[in-house]
């Protein structure tokens, strides 16, 4: 749920944070945290995700843990228009609802959702979401948990404080909420998982089988990054092409883009030996199957990373400041973090090269 403003005649702005504020505080009137709460051993559970594809992708390891520590639990997901199709393979999800942003929807999902009456709603939102609190309040589940803040209320009846968004890793901070909700997962246990259907791992491996040929060990190279100020740059990627590829003659490089974008991917690879462009895919789960038949990826920080680490490949990704390298890592696989110093064109691909070589070696 998104407020958003425009700027009046005679200089006058909306407040956003004051008009946030003023909700949240309607919205959680006299909600007080229930302390010693005892969790049902079985229940209707949803889980609030409704955010982006790779915050969908980090929550695999918070339903393989709800799988193991709570099996009488029943689990569905509220997830969003980004990322409702990501976990589609994972039958131990029930019901995946999706929430639009549109408000006529958004209150008849919330209608909805109440007549489910589930016994328990858990916000798996990196912070206090506003969306997320309205939720809670329109559909009044028994029971709900998710991260606090003091300085924002209690929104929940199991409060989990929320460990700092700039130094603690998601996976650790999903960690601290599995322990609140009675699952005794400690990190090194918790992993991320996909599974990418047999038909699309039918296909992946029809198309990349080829590429093998004499052996040859594939490299991902994602060249699309989900926002201008985090691409890398054209002759970037070109010079990392030529460089790693005269560095290691037998790889083969699989260049990705989104379909908006793959002509500049087709330039970047021109005449670099080895190089190819990734076929075109028709689902998140083709997609997915085809960077799970790479040796080694380098991409950005997006989705692409978090499914890296999914499928155990090593990676180098690149990043616009530390803040991100910290907290959005690859989580559980071998990897190697570039940190931008003057935006991401400052990367020097010679750099991306040398950590690229550590990896493959």
């Amino acid at each position: 749920m998104r407020a958003s403003g425009r700027r009046r005649a005679g200089g006058g702005t909306v407040d956003l944070i004051l008009l946030k504020s003023a909700i949240r505080a309607v919205t959680l009137a006299g909600v007080r945290p229930r302390r010693g709460t005892a969790l049902p051993d079985r229940a209707r559970v949803l889980l609030l995700r409704h955010d982006r594809i790779g915050d969908a992708l980090l929550s695999t390891c918070f339903l393989d843990a709800l799988a193991r520590h709570r099996p009488g639990w029943k689990v569905d997901l509220l997830l969003g228009r980004d990322n409702l199709r990501v976990l589609d393979g994972r039958a131990e999800i029930g019901r995946r609802w999706c929430y639009d942003r549109r408000a006529l929807n958004t209150f008849r999902l919330a209608r909805a959702l109440r007549a489910e009456r589930y016994d328990l709603a858990i916000d798996l939102m990196n912070h206090p979401s506003l969306t997320s609190s309205v939720f809670m309040r329109l559909m009044r589940p028994r029971l709900s948990a998710g991260f606090h803040e003091e300085r924002r209320g209690f929104p929940f009846d199991i409060p989990v404080p929320a460990q700092p968004r700039s130094t603690v890793h998601i996976v650790k901070r999903l960690g601290e909420l599995l322990r609140a909700l009675g699952c005794p997962a400690p990190d090194d246990e918790l992993r991320l998982r996909f599974e990418p259907t047999a038909a699309a791992r039918a296909r992946a491996r029809a198309v990349l089988e080829p590429l093998r040929a004499g052996g040859a060990r594939l490299c991902g190279v994602n060249t699309s990054a989900g926002a201008l100020d985090r691409f890398w740059g054209a002759e970037n990627y070109r010079a990392f092409l030529l460089g790693a590829a005269r560095r290691f003659p037998g790889q083969r490089f699989v260049v990705f883009a989104v379909p908006a974008e793959m002509d500049r991917a087709a330039r970047i690879a021109d005449r670099v030996s080895g190089a190819v462009l990734a076929p075109p895919t028709g689902s998140f789960d083709e997609f997915a199957a085809t960077i799970e038949g790479m040796d080694s990826v380098l991409t950005p920080d997006t989705s692409v990373v978090h499914l890296c680490a999914a499928f155990g490949i090593p990676e180098v990704v690149l990043y616009a400041d530390e803040n991100k390298a910290l907290v959005w890592a690859p989580w559980g696989v071998e990897h190697r973090a570039l940190i931008a110093r003057r935006g991401m064109e400052s990367i020097p691909a010679s750099e991306a090269v040398d950590a690229w070589s550590e990896l493959v070696r």
